[in-house]
């Protein structure tokens, strides 16, 4: 299916005027990146019949998105185009690591002083109030599931009618 479509690319350039392949656009961002990050390319060419990533064949251009740690590094790109053809090296560099083990602080030489206060006292008293205990209680919940069976009849298209 593939051989097909490249054919049908290769005659519909064929009687075009300009054979020339020309990088419309290639974008990609290799900085700032993880050990478990994506990196998207976007590529797009004027007269190719087909690309090629890493030896794997592409028809169609657009996006196309790797994670890093299942890629090798660099990424051949290579644009087939009218009898000429043009390559390209995409260096990814893993830059930053995210750590995410567990880790435990110490202080050392931590001082804290605590301004104590007093606890002032009323005279005040309250008698003959009567404080009962306060229980929290919370209703059971249950659903019971009902058994019902669907009567019906076999029918044909002309008693529907």
């Amino acid at each position: 299916m593939k051989v097909i479509k490249i054919i049908f690319r290769f005659i519909k350039i064929l009687f075009k005027r300009n054979k020339m392949l020309k990088e419309s656009e290639l974008h990609y961002f290799n900085k700032y990146l993880f050990e478990q990050s994506f990196v998207i390319i976007h590529y797009s060419f004027k007269n190719a019949l087909y690309y090629s990533f890493n030896g794997k064949i592409e028809l169609n251009s657009g996006i196309k998105i790797f994670n890093i740690s299942n890629v090798t590094n660099p990424i051949q790109f290579r644009v087939y185009g009218f009898f000429q053809s043009k390559e390209y090296t995409l260096q990814l560099e893993v830059t930053n690591r995210l750590n995410s083990e567990k880790f435990k602080t110490e202080l050392d030489n931590f001082k804290i002083q605590l301004n104590g206060s007093k606890i002032l006292k009323t005279t005040n008293t309250l008698n003959g109030i009567e404080l009962k205990p306060i229980y929290f209680t919370h209703p059971k919940v249950s659903t019971e599931s009902k058994y019902f069976e669907i009567f019906h009849s076999e029918y044909n298209q002309t008693d529907f009618l």
